[in-house]
């Protein structure tokens, strides 16, 4: 093999190997970004569907006022005396429950933000009443990894049974 054959030879394996390598790496990102977005779904579909139960369990809405909004929702549930009242809020980017009385624990993980919690009473005459969810949650990316940003904002609207 001649000088000029290894080095066509030895062009061709890196152009190969740096394709190969990209691609892995491409996987990686996007692997990882998928993970993200399906983590911070998943945190969205449960701290809403907590919220929701609550509200379903609920006989009224203490605060916000009716027609008003807040990032605190405090609900009455006389029939279930370990979760009277209940109350949801926001604090640092976190969402607290606090059931009975008793400390606030996080209801959201460590691994996504709340950017948004909105609540608000929509009661109309001669309901029990209704609280319209509007929650956005951010990927938690302390390094701030472009594969790793992700955003969800979700609406919902729950009527006390």
């Amino acid at each position: 093999m001649t000088l000029i054959e290894t080095l066509v030879a030895i062009a061709i394996m890196s152009i190969v190997v740096l394709s190969v390598t990209s691609i892995i790496v491409g996987v990686g990102k996007s692997e990882r970004h998928d993970r993200a977005a399906s983590e911070t779904d998943w945190e969205a579909s449960f701290i809403l569907s907590n919220i929701a139960q609550s509200i379903r369990n609920a006989t009224s809405v203490t605060a916000p006022a009716v027609g008003s909004s807040s990032s605190s929702l405090t609900l009455s549930i006389p029939n279930i005396t370990a979760e009277n009242p209940t109350v949801y809020s926001t604090s640092s980017q976190v969402i607290n429950v606090s059931k009975g009385g008793l400390a606030a624990t996080r209801l959201s993980s460590p691994n996504v933000t709340v950017a948004n919690l909105s609540l608000q009473n929509i009661k109309a005459i001669g309901t029990k009443g209704a609280v319209r969810i509007t929650l956005s949650l951010s990927y938690a990316n302390p390094s701030n990894r472009p594969e790793l940003v992700y955003s969800v904002t979700r609406y919902l609207t729950i009527s006390i049974r």
